[in-house]
């Protein structure tokens, strides 16, 4: 058999035979995909001798695009004898249990061969010697018509693309080129690739001419099928310089369509553009504002407003700067009076900022102070300041340091100033805390290094209770230290001359105000609340025949006055 191939006249380089089948039944074009499509697609090329490259591409090429228009497909590629009977059966069986309007596709690419008027398709293990052999190893190509009809459909169509030369002429005896004419059953179109009895091209592609362009004419929207070979056919002449002529033989009394042609889509009128005028106008005048009320009121006119989103945007910001702002407000205050030994600091920044984040710690500085008031009070109303405790507690106060306070709680955990002791404790490590937050705010105008001064004097009476009461010309009983404003907030330590302590807290207001009091010993001396401007401030302070002065001026420069 291999012998026999060789020296055949018809080049089988691509595709030598393609035959398609396709059945459909429908009296008029109805709505796509109405009716059930089912298909049989056939690719031999693997023969023993003389194979061929194209019929298996070809015969994918036909299932991908029938499935692409809504084919079932049963597909068989390189089948031998007992393949393609199955392969035919299955498809009988599916195509007739689909009903009377279903559309049956057959395709079939391989060899095949005119022997007595009749159209055979060659299985790839035919062996065929003698005449005789065809009938016995060929399909008849008039079995699959006589399914088309068993199935029962209104309207077939037959299509064949194939290079009709007879390889098996020394067996068939046959003189007859190409495929022969069938006639076409009521309700059936047969195309055939080229003329009847004439030789199709083969083509130098991946795929043959005529499927080529069948498979491309076939997706096209909107076109009867009597057009989808009238396309094909005009595609083929083109590419073959008109060598081969598609032609077909036609009973259709119906139309079909691959693909409905889709209605155009009635115009819809565009809406009226509403007028934004008056919008933008509102928008332009209220866009620069750092007020949210302004932006919540043209949300609340225009919920759903062309600038609406972006409103909504700006009351976001507004409300975080704010809160920003006054977070380093309250910030910078607490800082102002953080070692402060008054009740009334702290209940001011209640009342300012009653649920600020150091609220819990004012008001627990106001409950210890009041608890120190009131112990030292009955301290003083029953005996003097005399046993081991209170000489404990004075060397402790004195010191200030948490260490010491400690110590003192370590030794009376339940004395009599353990309360202040602990509020000390809490208050030193709170400040320790504060001032590792970041600076409130940017450096102030008043920042820079300053020194305060007490000079006292006294008389005959000779006043104890005020430490600085002292000549005014002795200098030596003067006070004098130096501290430093840094971003508005006075930052000094208790100094300290002879045995006489005192404390400096002070603060620079907004407005360039310098607030504050010095004390000594746990009493007031001084207070302060006056505008920083000019050189040194004096200022004098009279107890009964006691007078004391206090100085404060600016550190090598620019002078500051306070006063109050």
């Amino acid at each position: 058999m291999r012998t026999f191939f060789q020296g055949l006249p018809c080049s089988f380089s691509s595709v030598c035979v393609t035959l398609a089948l396709l059945a459909a039944s429908m009296a008029a074009a109805p709505p796509a995909l109405a009716e059930k499509r089912v298909a049989l697609v056939i690719g031999n090329g693997d023969y023993g001798s003389q194979p061929l490259a194209n019929p298996t591409n070809d015969a994918t090429l036909m299932a991908e695009t029938l499935r692409d228009v809504g084919f079932e497909v049963v597909e068989v590629i390189n089948a031998d004898g007992r393949a393609m009977k199955k392969a035919v059966h299955t498809f009988s069986r599916t195509l007739s249990r689909a009903g009377s309007d279903a559309v049956g596709f057959v395709y079939y690419a391989g060899h095949g061969i005119q022997a007595q008027g009749e159209n055979y398709m060659i299985p790839v293990d035919a062996q065929i010697e003698e005449a005789i052999d065809v009938e016995l190893e060929g399909f008849p190509a008039s079995t699959l018509l006589s399914v088309l009809q068993n199935a029962g459909n209104r309207l077939n169509i037959v299509v064949m693309d194939a290079c009709r030369n007879n390889p098996y002429k020394a067996a068939t005896r046959s003189s007859g080129s190409g495929l022969a004419r069938m006639g076409a059953p009521s309700g059936t179109l047969i195309a055939y690739s080229t003329a009847p009895g004439k030789v199709a091209a083969d083509g130098r592609g991946r795929n043959s001419p005529y499927t080529k362009a069948l498979s491309r004419a076939i997706k096209a929207p909107g076109a009867k099928v009597e057009d989808v070979f009238k396309t094909v056919r005009v595609a083929v002449m083109d590419r073959t310089s008109d060598a081969q002529v598609p032609w077909e033989s036609s009973s259709l009394t119906g139309d079909f369509y691959f693909i409905e042609d889709q209605p155009e889509p009635e115009p819809v009128a565009a809406p009226a553009q509403p007028d934004h005028t008056v919008e933008l106008a509102y928008w332009e005048s209220i866009k620069s504002s750092t007020d949210a009320a302004l932006f919540e009121a043209y949300l609340s006119q225009y919920p759903e407003g062309l600038f609406a989103p972006l409103a909504r945007a700006k009351i976001s910001v507004i409300q975080k700067n704010s809160v920003t702002t006054q977070h380093q407000s309250e910030t910078a205050f607490f800082q102002a009076i953080q070692n402060s030994d008054s009740k009334a600091d702290f209940e001011a920044y209640l009342q300012q900022f009653p649920d600020g984040t150091f609220a819990s710690l004012a008001r627990a500085r106001i409950a210890a102070i009041e608890k120190r008031e009131r112990d030292v009070a009955q301290v003083r109303s029953t005996a003097p300041q005399t046993n081991r405790e209170d000489a404990l507690w004075n060397e402790v106060e004195a010191a200030g340091s948490a260490a010491e306070f400690q110590v003192y709680l370590d030794r009376y955990p339940d004395g009599k100033f353990a309360d202040i002791a602990r509020a000390r404790i809490a208050g030193l490590k709170e400040r320790q805390q504060i001032a590792a937050l970041p600076p409130a705010a940017s450096a102030h105008p008043m920042d820079g290094a300053y020194r305060f001064t007490i000079e006292g004097g006294k008389s005959a009476s000779n006043q104890a209770s005020y430490p600085f009461c002292a000549p005014l010309s002795q200098s030596k009983d003067a006070l004098e230290a130096t501290f430093t404003v840094k971003n508005g907030v006075v930052r000094t330590e208790a100094v300290s001359n002879k045995g006489a302590k005192a404390k400096l807290e002070a603060m620079i207001t907004a407005d360039g105000k310098f607030e504050g009091v010095v004390t000594s010993r746990g009493k007031l001396v001084f207070t302060v609340n006056q505008s920083i401007t000019g050189g040194p401030i004096e200022k004098a302070r009279s107890f009964s025949d006691c007078r004391m002065l206090l100085i404060i001026e600016k550190v090598g420069g620019g002078a500051t006055t306070a006063g109050g």
